[in-house]
């Protein structure tokens, strides 16, 4: 089978600056001002009138940047430090995650900014920082509450560690907390569920190493009181509990299957303490859950599964709250090819059908069974013409249009430092119709689209074209079909 070189964007921070020979630290170039410059990253402010575009600055000294565009009008620029990676609103909070300076004890922070728009005039002013050294937390993902009234936010690390915290009335009271250290992988799409009061975050593969999605039979339970197995499947594969050895191996270094579902009232409730799966490995293993689905195209399942046999599924770039508040959305990505995740690179609706909290019974966590609470539904990807073999599933954005729920959706980011046949594209699907949708393609770095936001008050999407240090503005449209037309190019 091809052997291609892969990675997500979350490393191109220390894979460019090997590239550009501006890193030297020889003198510090003049600020980058008003201009897009590596960006990673984009949000939507609170109003929905104005992007914010988060300029990693990679490729110098120099500080990055907050830029504030109000459709294509540059209105509003904060220097931050460079190396960001992901931001995120809650109110008027902005959570920023970036990563620490090559030689500094530093390995990431977490920075917090405040929103204000007075008559449009807008400011970022900072409130505060947390930095973490690299035993701790590289900080890589944010993601927060999509109610205020539940002012939860957290991040993940790159090392499999959470931090969790909450706003404030007062944002320099804000807190964030690490509260766990999970075995073995980054989480990178994280869901907070304001309904149940619970995070769930899935495994996102960083690097060459890209993890496929696999089938495996659950047909018998590892116990530990009688150290053997016993008839009857509990979501663990087979394989890896079949002595006291591959238990223990589990354990440490857990699976690329597993995403975790963690008690946010329970955690808060215990003022949000440190616990592993050292000091607390029942809590924890209750807490890692497997995630497994086997979607329909048309009536017709991805594959055929044996008796006791799952389909498990890894890799997931960006989770988001869904149209009501028994469901969200996931991106799935993978290599897409014969016995390497070949029915991956889906968006997914992902339903509630029961109670995903663990009990503890008797001094034992009873922990339900992944399809006990979970209904999956793909909504974008279907093999034909929403697929190709160059898709690369990233991030998305959920809108409505002429009253139809959409999803615009960065479809591929294949980049050209790390991949071989590099591809981007952005599109505008239907939830309704499948069949109804719109892409923007590119095979250049030129058009390299890597991160999208929406803006419900014009209609408007913002792309970013990463390698290019570039935004391409566009019209989103639904009239007798969607479309999306290109408004300009911002440098």
């Amino acid at each position: 089978m091809k052997t291609l070189r892969r990675s997500l964007p979350f490393l191109l921070l220390s894979s460019l600056c090997a590239l550009y020979v501006a890193c030297s630290k020889e003198e510090t170039p003049d600020g980058i001002g008003t201009n897009i410059t590596n960006p990673m990253d984009v949000v939507t402010s609170p109003e929905g009138t104005h992007f914010i575009v988060l300029n990693a600055n990679v490729n110098t000294d120099s500080n990055g940047s907050l830029l504030v565009l109000q459709d294509d009008k540059k209105v509003y620029t904060k220097e931050i430090p460079r190396l960001g990676k992901r931001l995120q609103f809650i109110g008027n909070a902005l959570f920023v995650t970036a990563d620490g300076e090559s030689g500094s004890d530093i390995a990431g922070q977490v920075l917090l900014y405040e929103w204000k728009n007075q008559n449009g005039a807008i400011r970022l002013d900072y409130i505060k920082r947390w930095t973490y050294d690299i035993n701790t937390c590289t900080p890589s993902n944010v993601v927060t509450s999509s109610d205020p009234a539940y002012p939860i936010v957290a991040v993940s690390c790159t090392n499999g560690a959470l931090l969790v915290g909450k706003t404030a009335p007062s944002l320099a009271d804000t807190t964030l907390h690490l509260i766990r250290r999970y075995p073995g992988y980054t989480r990178n799409a994280m869901y907070i569920d304001t309904k149940r009061k619970l995070l769930f975050a899935f495994v996102t593969s960083l690097g060459d190493a890209l993890l496929s999605d696999n089938r495996y039979f659950d047909s018998k339970a590892w116990t530990g009181s009688t150290q053997a197995t016993i008839p009857g499947g509990n979501d663990v594969p087979d394989s890896l509990e079949q002595s006291v050895r591959t238990t223990r191996n589990l354990q440490t270094n857990g699976s690329p299957y597993q995403f975790v579902v963690l008690d946010l009232a329970q955690a808060e409730a215990e003022g949000f303490a440190y616990k592993d799966k050292d000091k607390a490995p029942d809590l924890i293993a209750s807490e890692l859950r497997w995630m497994y689905f086997n979607l329909e195209n048309a009536g017709t399942p991805d594959v055929t599964l044996e008796a006791d046999e799952k389909y498990y599924r890894t890799n997931f770039a960006e989770a988001r709250p869904g149209f009501d508040g028994d469901s969200f959305y996931l991106s799935h990505s993978g290599r897409g090819e014969a016995e390497a995740s070949e029915h991956a690179n889906n968006l997914i609706e992902v339903r509630f059908i029961g109670d995903a909290k663990a009990k503890l019974i008797n001094g034992v966590y009873q922990v339900p069974l992944t399809k006990t609470y979970f209904d999956f539904t793909r909504k974008f990807g279907f093999k034909g013409p929403q697929t190709t073999q160059s898709s690369y599933m990233q991030g998305f954005s959920l809108a409505t249009l002429s009253g139809e729920k959409v999803a615009i959706i960065n479809d591929s980011f294949r980049d050209v430092v790390l991949f071989k046949d590099p591809y981007y594209s952005v599109s505008v699907a239907s939830m309704q119709n499948p069949n109804s949708f719109v892409s923007k393609n590119s095979e250049h770095f030129t058009q390299s689209f890597y991160r999208t936001a929406f803006s419900p008050i014009s209609n408007r999407v913002l792309a970013l074209s990463y390698h290019s240090s570039s935004a391409f503005l566009y019209q989103a449209k639904l009239e007798i079909s969607l479309a999306l037309t290109l408004v300009t190019e911002i440098h």
